[in-house]
């Protein structure tokens, strides 16, 4: 009996030890609470072409034309000015007649965007050559091995070749492109094409 009255009491201690222990973590409970509020503000991806460096706005492109001979006038025919939309450089056309002539053109690439952004992809293409007549095939081999096409932007008061990863800064970046093709004056007389020789292949893409 006394065995038994002892097992009890025991485990009646037990019980008020875990009600008084219980008792003792509700009474010492903290809340802890974070705020904060968050916005997103209107943002934009705009990029484009122009021919004005502080607003994205088509318009007619200018080709200037000259030779790289001292003294030597240039022959070069503007055929077809080009023509800007905010992403497209519409198609021009010149005609060269005489060894050093050139035709280029500027304009302008501009970031209006809230992002940075910078070039992905691109490749300036090699010109084709197609000839006419009896000597189609060497009038066309010569006068492609003496094109020079260069693109290219200003930098430091120098035009530097155009690359992937150019940076184009956001919040009206600027670039001035210039885009040029060159019938170099190192053609030797058995080399000028006794026909007319179309040169093509000159387009190309940018992806930002």
């Amino acid at each position: 009996m006394n065995d038994k009255g002892f097992k009890v009491g025991v485990l009646v201690a037990l019980i008020a030890m875990i009600v008084v222990v219980g008792v003792g973590f509700a009474a010492f409970t903290t809340t802890l609470n974070i705020n904060g509020n968050a916005k997103v503000e209107a943002s934009s991806w705009n990029l484009g072409f122009s021919t004005d460096p502080a607003a994205i706005t088509p318009g007619e492109v200018n080709v200037s034309k000259g030779n790289t001979q001292s003294g030597i006038t240039s022959t070069t025919t503007v055929v077809k000015k080009a023509t800007l939309t905010d992403t497209t450089v519409n198609d021009w056309e010149v005609t060269f007649k005489t060894p050093g002539d050139y035709a280029e053109m500027s304009f302008y690439v501009l970031n209006k965007g809230s992002f940075d952004a910078k070039v992905s992809t691109f490749e300036l293409p090699t010109p084709t050559c197609t000839g006419t007549g009896e000597n189609a095939e060497a009038d066309a081999q010569n006068v492609c091995n003496h094109l020079e096409y260069t693109f290219t932007y200003e930098a430091g008061g120098a035009n530097v070749p155009f690359a992937v990863d150019l940076p184009l800064s956001k919040n009206r970046g600027v670039k001035n492109l210039t885009l040029k093709l060159t019938y170099k004056d190192d053609v030797t007389d058995a080399e000028l094409p006794k026909g007319e020789v179309t040169i093509s292949n000159l387009g190309f893409s940018i992806v930002y």
